[in-house]
């Protein structure tokens, strides 16, 4: 077993920003309410930074597994007490989540494993957020030809 994720080195103001994200919106919606505001502008900003927020951290928070192992011929993804085990034949693409931002890894399998279809992980670590890591390619070719290895 190889471990190919890496820790998140940003958790704590990651966990931060949340909170004060939602508190910001959270404030201005209670003062909005205190004020006896009509306006469906402001409410509707409100949802669409909220809706949009909760999207934006899902993607990079709350989805992020905690630990990705290569086991061969299977990744083996956890996040909290759950284990996955992925077999590279079910694993049909390899790509970041993000086009700019190359810390992320998302693999999507072509059934749901225990009700997922996609595991995103921090891949090791690289000189720079836009440089991809190594194991997404070495993934890629071991899935495009797997008797080779």
């Amino acid at each position: 077993m190889k471990l190919i994720s890496v820790q998140n080195r940003h958790e704590v103001f990651e966990l931060q920003f949340v909170r004060i994200w939602f508190g910001f919106l959270l404030a201005v919606f209670i003062f909005l309410l205190v004020i006896g505001s009509d306006s469906v502008l402001g409410y509707v900003g409100l949802a669409i930074l909220a809706g949009s927020g909760a999207f934006f951290f899902r993607t990079i928070r709350w989805s992020v597994v905690d630990e990705a192992l290569d086991c061969g011929d299977s990744l083996v993804f956890r996040k909290g007490s759950t284990t996955y085990e992925v077999p590279l034949s079910e694993i049909s693409v390899i790509d970041h989540p993000f086009e700019n931002f190359k810390g992320l890894i998302t693999v999507k399998t072509r059934r749901p494993i225990q009700s997922r279809r996609s595991f995103t992980f921090r891949g090791a670590p690289v000189t720079s957020s836009f440089n991809a890591s190594p194991v997404v390619g070495e993934l890629q070719h071991r899935i495009e030809n797997p008797t080779n290895g």
